[in-house]
Formats: C-alpha cells, structure tokens, sequence
C-alpha cells in the first residue's frame, strides 16, 4: 500500500513538473500580453541562451517578443525605481530644510531669552538687530555660505556696538562719526567672540548645506538615469539574457553575479556613475556629527553674543583708556 501511495505521489510530481516547468517564464511575459505555446519539442530554442542553458522553453520565434518584453520590462523598471528614489529624496530634502529651519528658529527664541535675562533694561534696543541676524540666516545657501555667514555675522556685532555707543551718548544730541565707530570696531571690542560664531557656523552649517547639495545632485542623476536606458541591440541582447535565460530553463529568475556587473558597468553606465555620489551621500546621511555639531552651534548663540557683550562692558566699552588713545571720544 505504501508503495502504490509513493508512486502515485511521485507520478503526479512529476506530471505538475512537466505541466509547470516553464511557469515561470509565463508568469512574466503574460504581464506583457506574451503567451508561448510549445506544441514540437525540437524546436530550435533563443540563440542568445544556447551557450548558457537547455532553453527548453523559449522558442527562437519568440525572440522578438522576449526582445519587446525586455525593452518594455527596462524602461518601466527604470521608471517605477527612478521615480521612488526621487520621491523619496525630495521627501527627505524638505524634511532637512525644515529641520535646519527649525533648529535656526530655536537658537532665535534661545538668544532672545538669554539677552532678556542677562540685560534686561537695554534688551529691547538689540532686539530688531536680532531678529534681522536670523531671518538672513534662514536665507543663506550653498552657494557663497561661507562669505554670508562672516558677513551677517559681523553685522550682528557691528549694529551691536553701534546701539551701544548710542545708548552711552544719550546725554548728547551730536551725532556719531562713522569713522569713530570704525576705530572702534578694528579695536577688537568684542574680543574674539564673533569670529568663534563665524568658524562654528561655517563648518557647522557648511556641512548640512554640502548634504543638501548631496541630495540634489542624487535627484539629478536619478532624473538621467531614468532619461538615459541604454537601448543599443548589444545592451538589449544583454538584458535578455539577465532576466530570461535562466526562465527558459525551467528555472527562476536568477542571473550569474559576475554578469550582472558586467552589463551594469557597460550598459547601465549611468547607473554607475551614481555610485560615489550615492556611497557619499549614505556615509553623510549616517553621520549624527552633521546634526549634532550645527544644533550645538546654533544653541550657543545667545550664550556667545552675551559674552560678548560682557567683554565689551567689562573691558569699559569705549571709556577703555587704550580706544580713547587710537578713536578718541565719542565726538
């Protein structure tokens, strides 16, 4: 009885496999409206697998379908991946924007709470200069960062000094020499302070601004990838070999390795040519210091122009003996 059941078993196996063994095959070109019906099986199989397998179930007539199939399989591949990846790109693109945007937005509200603590009766006179320092730091791109950062920076520090000297001539209606408050300003008033902000932020900022640049230039190699399928008979003929030499043995989809570079390297230059970028781009993405060292710079902001101020009124401000020398009075 055992084995009437193994026999029966093993016969019908064997009838599911021969009835079954180009199922694979057909699974994928049916997507493509292809059907192939094998009615002699001494037909001549593709040329293109003889050398690769026993292609018992693409018949050379075929091959032009298979062909069709394949260019049709490429583009819409190329299309639906290309169109992911850029998607998903863009998606993080803005959402890098809006953290940038919202680390800036924070560091405004920091630096407002701390001079509002720290000088209480003349925080409302820098208050204007402030908010102008941030909302050109919202404004700043890849594009000359570092020249905007030094140049919003120094004109934080010098409308800083300028409504110091103002406050300190209010028992006085004469106005202020610009050549008095330039004196001043090459005499250091602020120590170091402002160009320890112009360093941090530069590298800082410039590292986020250089990931963002990353990001563009990978949706840019995406859009000509997705523009740009190598469709030459060569590269045709080597895309029908990757994806149906191995179905029309019987078997699934499985390319050698070795050949799938070698079509990739010669046929899908494109492709290739991302792969720097794109290892670069992970690397960068990976990397917490981007993050970590632009949300500490950005948070000691307020902290820096409050030391600075420190510096300028602890050192006498312009009543210091040694700017009095060089810029004289006020006046």
């Amino acid at each position: 009885m055992f084995y009437s059941l193994f026999l029966i078993s093993l016969l019908t196996n064997i009838g599911y496999t021969e009835n079954n063994q180009c199922s694979f095959l057909n699974s994928k070109l049916n997507k493509y409206g292809i059907h192939i019906k094998i009615h002699d099986k001494d037909f001549i199989g593709l040329k293109l697998c003889q050398n690769l397998i026993n292609n018992y179930c693409c018949p050379q007539i075929y091959e032009d379908k298979i062909q069709n199939a394949t260019i049709i399989e490429l583009y819409q591949l190329s299309e639906f991946y290309s169109i992911n990846l850029y998607e998903s790109l863009r998606r993080i693109t803005v959402q890098l924007n809006e953290t940038i945007r919202k680390l800036i937005e924070s560091s405004r509200n920091e630096t407002h709470s701390i001079l509002q603590y720290n000088y209480n009766k003349i925080y409302n006179f820098y208050r204007s200069s402030i908010n102008l320092f941030f909302n050109k730091l919202l404004m700043i791109s890849y594009k000359n960062y570092q020249y905007d950062i030094k140049n919003t920076i120094e004109e934080l520090f010098r409308n800083i000094l300028r409504i110091t000297v103002i406050l300190n001539n209010n028992n006085t209606n004469k106005p202020i020499l610009p050549s008095y408050l330039l004196c001043l300003w090459r005499n250091h008033p602020f120590g170091n302070r402002q160009y320890v902000i112009i360093n941090q932020l530069e590298i800082n900022l410039g590292k986020l601004f250089h990931l963002n640049e990353l990001f563009k230039l990978s949706n840019e190699l995406i859009q000509i990838i997705s523009m740009d399928v190598t469709t030459d008979n060569h590269c045709i003929d080597s895309y029908m070999q990757l994806s149906y030499c191995n179905l029309c043995s019987g078997g699934k989809e499985l390319p050698c390795l070795s050949n799938c570079i070698n079509v990739i390297e010669s046929c899908l230059i494109n492709v290739s040519l991302i792969n720097d970028v794109w290892i670069n781009f992970i690397d960068s993405i990976e990397n917490n210091a981007y993050f970590n060292g632009i949300e500490k710079t950005l948070s000691s902001i307020g902290i820096s122009i409050s030391n600075a101020l420190l510096t300028l009124f602890n050192s006498d401000g312009i009543q210091n003996k040694d700017i009095i020398d060089q810029c004289g009075y006020i006046h």
